[in-house]
């Protein structure tokens, strides 16, 4: 039976999902897939409902064995708002697979995205697998830079750090927003997140072990100058930067040192942690790039970047090299014909998109 969840399913979802998205080999559940559900579920969330997942579940004994979930989003083209709809957390238990079960679900999520106005639905995983329901990958995700431990400079012996970092409160939420407007405008194609989407990643997670850390930049007198969100983990040997930005009219280069040795001044605890060590690379700090990158759907008509003109990127096949050699993975894009973003610059003809690698970081 195919149904919409209610509270009364929150445990039973994230059983489901931290068993079926776990790791390939690890023993037991995903403490982060069970806590990301349960946050979804808490109904903390400024644009998901409980709702907002589709559950299949087994008549004879109730058990789900099938299940998705639909996340809106306001997303900008080229300073355009319009609406998305974020396809996440697809699922299904291997007995129950090649059924047509996830089929049903989409177009449910299709329908549901489509009510709320929402021009596009987009979805991170399996490559080339959604075309089955209509997407083309469309945006590349996951571009960074990696700096390592012994690039970053100390601070001289009699010198005086020109910034400190704090971590951010509620009444931060306003000035981030700002400074995230601002580092959106870099960007063909970006998330939009206000305050209060803010606010959920700083207060609203019920687990803090999987909030991103959010930290102010601030002048010697207080005053702020920027923000950094890095995570609270390491990652194999990695601590991994998911946004950095500073105030118009300061200086990158004289804050950035500052940040770094903050950076690896609170890696160091989390690698003495017992946590096992995987990889035998030395330990970094990664952040993302802020260049944009397109990529057209596969057998379209070869056209010019949007980003950058007659570049010769124009591609059918891969990404544009010149705006981002970090990243190859693409996140497939459907667009709903018939409604695209009110410019013209975007058209569901060429249904091409480009985006920072912050793109889709906040859902």
């Amino acid at each position: 039976m195919l149904r919409r969840a209610t509270a009364a399913d929150t445990e039973a979802l994230v059983a489901f999902n931290a068993d079926i998205h776990r790791d390939p080999g690890d023993e037991g559940h995903s403490p982060f897939m069970a806590a990301w559900v349960r946050d979804l579920m808490s109904g903390a969330h400024p644009t998901f409902d409980v709702g907002d997942f589709t559950i299949v579940e087994d008549t004879r004994t109730g058990v789900i064995v099938t299940s998705l979930n639909l996340i809106s989003q306001i997303w900008s083209y080229a300073g355009v708002p319009f609406g998305v709809g974020c396809i996440e957390l697809v699922g299904t238990r291997p007995d129950h697979r090649r059924r047509g079960l996830v089929r049903r679900q989409m177009a449910v999520a299709h329908r549901w995205s489509a009510e709320r106005g929402e021009v596009i639905q987009g979805i991170t995983g399996i490559p080339l697998d959604y075309r089955r329901f209509g997407y083309e990958r469309a945006v590349d995700h996951e571009g960074g830079r990696t700096g390592y431990l012994p690039d970053i400079p100390d601070l001289a012996s009699d010198g005086v750090e020109p910034f400190r970092l704090r971590p951010a409160t509620g009444t931060d939420t306003p000035f981030i927003a700002a400074l995230d407007e601002q580092a959106r405008s870099r960007s063909l194609v970006s998330a939009v997140r206000d305050a209060s989407l803010w606010h959920y990643e700083l207060e609203g997670r019920l687990e803090e072990r999987y909030r991103s850390a959010l930290c102010v930049v601030e002048r010697v007198d207080g005053r702020p100058a920027g923000y950094v969100v890095h995570a609270r983990e390491l990652w194999r040997t990695r601590l991994f930067v998911e946004a950095f930005e500073m105030e118009l009219g300061v200086s990158w280069l004289a804050a950035t040192p500052t940040v770094l040795r903050y950076l690896r001044t609170t890696g160091k605890p989390i690698r003495s942690s017992p946590a096992p060590v995987t990889l035998k690379d030395s330990p970094s700090v990664s952040a993302p790039t802020t260049r944009s990158t397109a990529r057209f759907p596969t057998g379209s008509p070869a056209r010019t970047c949007p980003t950058h003109g007659t570049c010769g990127c124009r591609i059918s096949r891969g990404s544009c090299a010149t705006s981002h050699p970090f990243s190859r993975r693409g996140s497939p894009l459907r667009w709903r014909r018939g409604t695209p973003p009110r410019s013209s610059l975007v058209s569901t003809e060429a249904a091409s998109a480009s985006s920072s690698s912050m793109g889709a970081w906040l859902t």
